[in-house]
């Protein structure tokens, strides 16, 4: 759970810092554009097609960032629907009476707590 959040944290906040890396890329642009052979150019030589490439590699990043979130809280759904099992079959062996059937008004106290 605490790596899951620390990883999902660091690629939100490079996401971020990104996006607003790009943003004020663009901001610099629109102030200081320049004309070579038809392709805007920034005095520090971007052109208006990078620019374009960076804007869809980072909603990439953002959209590959909440499907990996998505995934993992998927995986941690099943990882804890499992132990739930595990945790239950353990117990259905402790509540097995003399002749090693399950009493049925136990395991349905466990299924309620």
């Amino acid at each position: 759970c605490c790596l899951k959040n620390q990883g999902l944290s660091l690629l939100n906040e490079s996401t971020w810092l990104c996006s607003k890396l790009l943003d004020y890329i663009k901001a610099k642009a629109g102030q200081i554009p320049e004309t070579k052979q038809g392709i805007e150019v920034v005095k520090n030589g971007l052109d208006g097609q990078f620019v374009v490439e960076a804007d869809m590699k980072v909603q990439g990043f953002k959209r590959g960032t909440e499907s990996l979130r998505r995934s993992l809280q998927k995986m941690a759904a099943v990882l804890h629907e499992k132990s739930n099992l595990v945790t239950l079959e353990s117990h259905s062996h402790c509540l097995e009476d003399e002749s090693g059937q399950l009493n049925n008004q136990q395991l349905e106290d466990i299924i309620r707590s």
